[in-house]
């Protein structure tokens, strides 16, 4: 049930109202919000620091090395780790981009349902329902979007953004994978460019909020690439401090949550212009009829 204090999602939004609703939202609901995504995204994110960690800690000391330019003499062996230290982290962060969108998004649900101050339990219970779901979906996603930019770029980059709010759509509306694509292409149909506009302005403030975390590790490495730092990269304590950068540098992705909140609120808004819209023209069609 809706009380005075809790934000209403249903109802259509300018891009500055989306803009702010989103952070009110993030401010009122972020304690609650960020345990349930500290106790479910973090070990998956501090996995992948880890591995992301070792993996430049490696490259780093293949570049202080004298062998870079001889990359042959690794052999299939050193082609075999890549592949595997790249897959890893490719895999480690689809799960943990995706848990992030489940969580919030099941928050949003019981939020809408049962009011502000979600608790823990609620959320894992809605997480549960929709994580396989969204899991397979965003791949679907991936796959079309990179099947598409390969052979042509342009609609590749038109079909990321018409199917964007799909996670959003499956949620909410508890749909399956195709419906929620089509879904959400249907609603976006027609406000492309604004749609494309406001991803890319809420794609730069979580940019802005990410490279402050990924301070430490980018100077870490500027400062191996100077040679300021002359212990060797996989020495314990350079690996070590190598480790925690990383880690800290993943961490950001929780901020990927409020790209998630701004997307319900759009999704919402964009279903009050379409639905509503379509609902006007109905009753309008009605009455000339009547006539």
């Amino acid at each position: 049930m809706l009380n005075s204090l809790q934000i209403k999602f249903n109802e259509y939004r300018k891009f500055s109202d989306l803009m702010n609703v989103t952070f009110t939202f993030t401010r009122h609901e972020l304690k609650p919000l960020f345990k349930s995504l500290l106790l479910m995204a973090l070990p998956l994110l501090v996995l992948l620091g880890i591995v992301l960690g070792i993996f430049h800690a490696e490259n780093m000391s293949l570049v202080q090395s004298d062998n870079l330019g001889n990359l042959e003499n690794f052999g299939i062996e050193f082609l075999q780790n890549m592949i595997i230290q790249y897959g890893l982290i490719i895999i480690i962060y689809y799960l943990s981009i995706t848990v992030i969108g489940a969580i919030v998004l099941g928050y949003i649900v019981e939020y809408i349902n049962n009011g502000p101050q979600v608790p823990f339990e609620n959320v894992l219970a809605q997480v549960k329902i929709y994580l396989p779901r969204l899991l397979a979906l965003n791949l679907v996603y991936y796959l079309i979007v990179g099947f598409a930019s390969i052979f042509l770029f342009v609609p590749g980059i038109y079909l990321g953004i018409a199917m964007a709010i799909s996670p959003v759509v499956l949620v909410f509306e508890d749909t399956g994978i195709g419906g929620s694509l089509k879904r959400s292409m249907y609603l976006v149909k027609g406000y492309w460019w604004r749609t494309l506009g406001y991803l890319i302005v809420i794609g730069i403030v979580y940019t802005l909020i990410s490279a402050v975390f990924g301070l430490p590790a980018g100077m870490l490495s500027l400062l191996q690439t100077l040679g300021v730092v002359t212990a060797a990269p996989d020495s314990p304590a350079i690996l070590m401090i190598t480790i925690i950068a990383n880690i800290i540098s993943t961490i950001s992705y929780l901020f990927s949550g409020l790209v998630v909140i701004f997307m319900a609120f759009y999704y919402y808004s964009q279903f009050e212009l379409k639905e509503a819209g379509n609902l006007m023209k109905n009753i309008e069609n009605m009455a000339s009829e009547i006539k």
